[in-house]
């Protein structure tokens, strides 16, 4: 079999990576990589990354800056075992850790969770943008199970973010300081502006306000922008689009420089976007996996204009201390409230076809709009400790902590349908509506680990265990009720889990760590999953609520190596995960009139298994100061239904990456990046997708150029031209989850060759 260029380039780059290179051999004053350094706080202690015993990966804000990531998918192009699937303006859609998104991926801001996706038939489908990367200082991604750690929702993993402080503008012996942030990038054709003003008030108290805006339109498919005015379902460009994006963050720091350490944050995000949906013009869709029939009234859709708004407003206290104990060493508690809210419009001008069996509606001219609204509130009180026990032979680093977490949701659709030439309502349906009742959940988790050391830190022990309740009230509500006569009465859920986590690390050598590492994860059902109920006389379609769900576990093994040294490091994992009770929307019959009958069901088995690469070596020292250095990832999986034996849709194919980079002291950094995705073949598809035409998608490979330039102090620009050769590729993560009929293809093709820059001055 012929392999493709990428394929032999790769692995000779991974031998010489592993091989150490004669070039690093003899090099005077060697660099020391960055990852050596690197403390990461997501498993709730200070820690390198070999003592993590797991696989997490670090991004800080000076990293996040040279990428000139603007999104997460854009900072985590490069990350082996993590994918990103984004919107049609760009935004955020889902996270997928080795294959499993879909809200089973914790995301953090501030150590708040983000709210939980949410979706209410054809109109309403909410995603995850509810935050700005570039208010951020660190992200860190842990890919395994950590519902030890953080409870419900880390089944798969956790995406966790920290926003920026006061002293991260303020330079040393400074009393003021800031940034003013500008950015254009050509995919979405986005400008971004944004002012940062700081100031140390006191010794012992500073302050920072920061204030960012953009203005962008459709992501860009391999044809351009979202030109034209070609409709239906095989139009091959994006649909226009026009977003919107705001965000104020602001924070006080009282810091004693010894023991406590005080800080207040206050965000406001708002994002929207605007789309005309000149795809959708034509007959009327079909609901895919639900319904074979045609709707109960046809129709042709003539126009669709939509408009999304996503807010979020939180704010923080925390407090960090340290005092030497009984009991613990450092700690801290947190107190936050969040507030979201997602609103969801469209307009659609519809001409309505004859239908036998309802006389009287052909060549009705109808405009109808729907607005639905999705409000979710948490407040969280949470604790955590820390502390050192010396026991002679043996040292414990004892972690242990409490959180508590109060979640109210509410969701509402209203509209109407009206008939231009008659003047009048013709709207079948009784609206306003609720598909779920008003419902508040209640999580509460206690937790602690323990890393004991032996043989003088050669070999260390990790036990860690989590009990965690969750209960969900759904509350009397008129309209519900109303909305829904003949469903069940809403379900209230108590449920309890114990989750644990057991991990075993060797240490042959300074440079060498050996472990094993066993973890679960759980996700108790979302409100939505539990008491969503209607009738949809259109497509006619029967919701039933299902109060027997049971929550979703998983259960990981990964074994691993690590290896750093001065000039090099290397990383290399893998992994089998097994994944039980499932949450899946799915049709489960039908009722006397015919009408198909969906429910949300618990899928027995399947499990997940892979393997990981990262390596990077200095390959040049010269006497400036320069540094040649190069890095190679790769990501391979698979995934199958143990029950049914169909293959997981949602893992990726094999996925390398290599890298050659150029930096000079802490004033210039270049990279040139080849990423290469192999194909997913028809073996890898379930028979689902391939009901629709997605038989295979083909290999690619793209190259990269980006970088850093600090002209002095004060004024820094960062750059990058993406796909430089050009190539027309499709990305499986945005195609399977599309759920693409192979005529709409060439619209979802990715951007072709792009660029984006960012100045930054400082002040």
């Amino acid at each position: 079999m012929r392999r493709p260029w990428w394929y032999t380039y790769g692995w000779i780059t991974t031998a010489g990576l592993l091989g150490g290179g004669a070039f690093a051999q003899d090099t005077p004053a060697p660099h020391v990589p960055v990852l050596d350094t690197i403390i990461v706080r997501a498993l709730k202690e200070d820690l390198t990354l070999e003592q993590t015993a797991a696989s997490i990966s670090h991004f800080t804000q000076q990293e996040i800056d040279q990428r000139n990531a603007r999104t997460l998918s854009d900072l985590f192009r490069y990350e082996p075992g993590v994918s990103v699937e984004e919107g049609p303006a760009g935004a955020l859609n889902d996270v997928r850790i080795r294959g499993i998104g879909a809200d089973r991926v914790l995301l953090l801001v501030d150590d708040v969770p983000l709210p939980p996706s949410y979706s209410f038939g054809r109109d309403v489908a909410t995603n995850r943008n509810f935050f700005d990367l570039d208010a951020m200082k660190v992200v860190d991604v842990i890919k395994a199970p950590m519902s030890t750690l953080y409870g419900g929702s880390a089944l798969a993993g956790g995406v966790l973010m920290r926003t920026k402080d006061p002293e991260d503008f303020i330079a040393p012996g400074e009393q003021f300081g800031g940034e003013v942030r500008m950015g254009w990038q050509s995919r979405t054709r986005e400008f971004l502006a944004g002012v940062t003003t700081a100031a140390h008030l006191t010794d012992e108290l500073s302050a920072f306000m920061r204030i960012t805006q953009s203005r962008g339109h459709e992501l860009a498919n391999h044809l351009g922008r979202g030109s034209g005015d070609e409709t239906g379902p095989a139009r091959e460009r994006p649909d226009p689009a026009d977003t919107r994006m705001s965000n104020v963050l602001a924070k006080v720091v009282y810091d004693t420089g010894a023991d406590h350490r005080f800080s207040l944050s206050y965000e406001n995000f708002r994002n929207q976007v605007e789309q005309d949906l000149l795809s959708d013009v034509g007959p009327g869709r079909m609901m895919p996996n639900i319904v074979a029939q045609p709707p109960l009234f046809p129709y042709e859709q003539l126009e669709n204009h939509t408009r999304s708004i996503n807010r979020r407003e939180q704010w923080v206290l925390r407090h960090e201390f340290q005092r030497s104990g009984p009991l613990f060493d450092k700690g801290y508690w947190q107190l936050d409230f969040q507030k979201n809210k997602t609103l969801q419009e469209s307009e659609e001008l519809r001409k309505t076809a004859s239908a036998p069996a309802i006389p009287g509606i052909a060549n009705q001219l109808r405009y109808r709009t729907r607005d639905a609204d999705y409000h979710y509130r948490s407040a969280g009180l949470s604790a955590g400790f820390n502390n050192q026990i010396d026991a002679g032979s043996a040292q414990h680093h004892l972690s242990y902590g409490w959180s508590l977490r109060r979640t109210k949701a509410h969701t509402m659709r209203n509209g109407d349908s009206i008939d231009l030439y008659a003047g009048r309502s013709v709207e079948h349906e009784t609206l306003p509506v609720q598909g779920e009742p008003d419902s508040t959940m209640l999580e509460a988790g206690l937790y602690v680990q323990d890393r004991l050391a032996l043989y003088d830190g050669r070999v260390e022990l990790i036990g860690g265990l989590r009990f965690d309740h969750y209960r969900l009230s759904p509350e009397k509500n008129t309209l519900y009720e109303a909305s829904n006569p003949q469903a069940l009465p809403p379900a209230s859920m108590r449920e309890s889990h114990l989750s644990k986590r057991l991990a075993v690390l060797y240490h042959p050598s300074d440079q060498h760590t050996l472990f094993a590492n066993y973890s679960e994860g759980f996700k108790a059902p979302d409100f939505n999953d539990v008491n969503t109920a209607y009738v949809n006389d259109s497509y006619r379609v029967v919701r039933q609520a299902n109060p027997d769900l049971k929550p979703e576990t998983s259960r990981m093994l990964e074994v691993g190596w690590n290896y750093r040294d001065d000039q090099r490091y290397l990383s290399l994992v893998g992994y089998h995960t097994r994944y039980r009770n499932f949450i899946e929307f799915k049709p489960v019959g039908r009722n006397a009139m015919g009408y198909t009958v969906t429910q949300t069901v618990n899928l027995d088995r399947s499990h997940i298994y892979g393997f990981e690469l990262k390596a990077g070596t200095d390959l040049l020292h010269f006497a400036s100061g320069s540094v040649v250095g190069a890095s190679v990832s790769a990501a391979w999986a698979r995934g199958r239904d143990l029950d049914t034996h169909e293959p997981i849709d949602s893992v990726d194919p094999l996925t390398f990456t290599a890298g050659l980079n150029w930096r000079q002291s802490d004033r210039f950094f270049a990279e040139l990046r080849l990423r290469a995705v192999g194909p997913k073949r028809e073996s890898e598809i379930s028979q689902a997708l391939k009901n629709q035409g997605v038989t295979r998608t083909p290999g690619y490979a793209t190259l990269d150029l980006f970088g850093e330039y600090k002209f002095n102090r004060s004024l820094v620009i960062n750059a990058g031209v993406y796909n430089l050769l050009d190539r027309k590729y499709w990305s499986w993560n945005r195609t399977q989850l599309q759920h693409l009929r192979a005529d709409t293809f060439h619209r979802h093709t990715q951007p072709g060759i792009n660029a984006g820059v960012t100045l930054k001055y400082l002040f």
